[in-house]
Formats: C-alpha cells, sequence, structure tokens
C-alpha cells in the first residue's frame, strides 16, 4: 500500500463520511471502510477501477468527478480525498473550489515537482519531469499540471483556504526544505467560511 494512503488514513476520524476524487481501485476507501468504521464513497472515471472498487464492496460511482461534484450538497461529507489525482485534471482550481464546497475538510496529496531529483533530471537530462505517480510526456493527452509546496501554498494563501496540516514525504530530509526534500506532500485545508 502506498505511504501516502496510510498517512491520510491517519488524518482521518473514526465515522466520517468520506468521497475520494479519482478512488482508483479503492485502496484507500476500502482501509476506511474497514479500519476507520467511515461510510465512504468514490468517483473514477476508469471502468476498470470502479469494477475493482465494486469487487471490494465499494460504493462508486463511474464518471468525471468535474460534471458530478457540482451536484453534491454542501458541506455533505466530513472529508474530501484527492490523492494524488489533483495534478492530472483538466480545472484544478474549480475541483479544489467544489472539493471546499462539498466537503468539511479537503486532503489533497501530490507529487512535488520542485522536489531535488526532479530538478536535476532536468538539469542534466534536459527533460520535463517524470515521476512514479505520472509517465507524463509533453506530446500525450494527460494533463499534468506541476505543483510544488510553495505553490500549494501560495495558491490556498490566495484563495483564502486554512492549511489544518501538512505532511512531507520522505518525513525525515523534507523537514530541512520541505519544497526541496519532499517527493510528495499531503495537506489537509478547509474553508475559513
Amino acid at each position: 500500500m502506498r505511504i501516502d494512503i496510510l498517512r491520510i488514513s491517519e488524518i482521518i476520524r473514526n465515522d466520517s463520511t468520506v468521497l475520494d476524487l479519482g478512488c482508483g481501485q479503492g485502496e484507500l476507501l476500502f482501509l476506511l471502510k474497514n479500519k476507520k468504521n467511515a461510510i465512504v464513497k468514490g468517483i473514477d472515471i476508469n471502468e476498470k477501477n470502479v469494477l475493482s472498487c465494486i469487487e471490494k464492496g465499494l460504493s462508486v460511482f463511474h464518471g468525471d468527478m468535474e460534471e458530478v461534484l457540482p451536484h453534491n450538497r454542501t458541506k455533505y461529507y466530513d472529508y474530501v480525498v484527492l490523492s494524488l489525482t489533483l495534478h492530472q485534471v483538466k480545472n484544478p482550481e474549480k475541483i479544489i473550489d467544489e472539493s471546499v464546497r462539498v466537503g468539511k475538510k479537503v486532503i489533497i496529496s501530490f507529487p512535488n515537482f520542485a522536489y531535488w531529483k526532479i530538478r536535476l533530471k532536468i538539469l542534466l537530462n534536459g527533460r520535463l519531469p517524470s515521476c512514479d505517480y505520472s509517465k507524463y510526456e509533453w506530446f500525450t493527452e494527460n494533463y499534468v499540471h506541476f505543483i510544488t509546496v510553495k505553490e500549494f501554498e501560495n495558491f490556498c494563501n490566495k484563495k483564502g483556504y486554512e492549511i489544518l496540516s501538512k505532511n512531507f514525504l520522505p518525513e525525515f530530509a523534507s523537514k530541512l526544505n520541505p519544497d526541496l526534500f519532499s517527493s510528495s506532500a499531503i495537506y489537509c485545508i478547509r474553508s475559513r467560511k
């Protein structure tokens, strides 16, 4: 199981309602349902992922989160989760705004494209970044938004979102400089309103 999924599960309280956007094959939802007694739902655009979730007994909607989110009630979920999803959506700002509206708290994890290994690859190879989470090539139709720790925090400040917690992986080195030494980040945010 991915370490970020374990860290996200530690943030979520027992008996919570959770909506996982881009839930993949449901690893987080399954963990939360069985270990935290959470009421879980997911949305994923990939049909194979949805079928895998259903086989695990999870409630998952097959569709595009940008189209589905606006139809959810305000503050309906205790948590909305975007686990390694945000950098791959068409309109990250719209997704975050809708997530903050729908959830009391929003947990967002993303690969940090300012990580020193990515910087080194650009310097030495002259190539755009690629990481374990996203096999991006500039000429494909995939959407990849290069998010960094500093840029995400600037975004939250600009939008007036309160940062409740932040975790960086790997934990040991990222305390010195999260933007440089963390390969990925996990934030829990909410609206100040």
